[in-house]
C-alpha cells in the first residue's frame, strides 16, 4: 500500500517479477498479473487478513503507519 494511491483501497504484491494489486474490499484482482498457483495463496493469505488490510489502508491514507501484518 501506498499514502498516495488511488481508490478503491487495495495492495500490491510482487513475485519473481510479477506484479499485481487486490482490491481489498472484493479481493479481486484489480490489474497485474501473477501466476496461478501464487495468486491463489495470495488470495488465501489476503482473506485471512482483510480486516488488517482494510485498517491499514485507512491508516495509512490518515497519514498513520499501519501495524504490521504477519505473512
Amino acid at each position: 500500500m501506498f499514502p498516495r494511491d488511488h481508490n478503491p483501497p487495495h495492495f500490491h504484491a510482487y513475485y519473481s517479477g510479477y506484479e499485481v494489486w487486490i482490491d481489498v474490499a472484493t479481493l479481486q484482482v484489480g490489474g497485474g498479473y501473477f501466476p496461478s498457483s501464487q495468486l491463489h495463496v495470495l488470495l488465501d493469505w489476503a482473506r485471512i487478513h482483510q480486516v488488517e488490510l482494510e485498517v491499514a489502508w485507512d491508516t495509512i491514507h490518515a497519514g498513520g503507519i499501519p501495524d504490521k501484518i504477519t505473512p
